[in-house]
């Protein structure tokens, strides 16, 4: 069976007190933020997905979460 994982990554950084940037586009949001042609919002809302996907990892590494 596939593993399905339930919630965001926004509620997992506020279980794991990650800053986000603050005022940035839900993952929801995105393609209406395409059909407006906001690029520079998907560009940053992007780059902080990676960011605080990273940081998630590293401490579920550093906790023997993840091997």
């Amino acid at each position: 069976p596939q593993f399905k994982a339930k919630g965001s990554l926004t509620a997992v950084c506020e279980f794991l007190r990650i800053e986000r940037l603050p005022d940035q586009l839900m993952g929801g949001q995105v393609f209406d933020a395409v059909k407006a042609g906001d690029r520079r919002s998907i560009i940053e809302h992007c780059m902080d997905d990676v960011k605080v996907t990273r940081e998630v990892y590293r401490r579920l590494r550093a906790g023997g979460i993840i091997l």
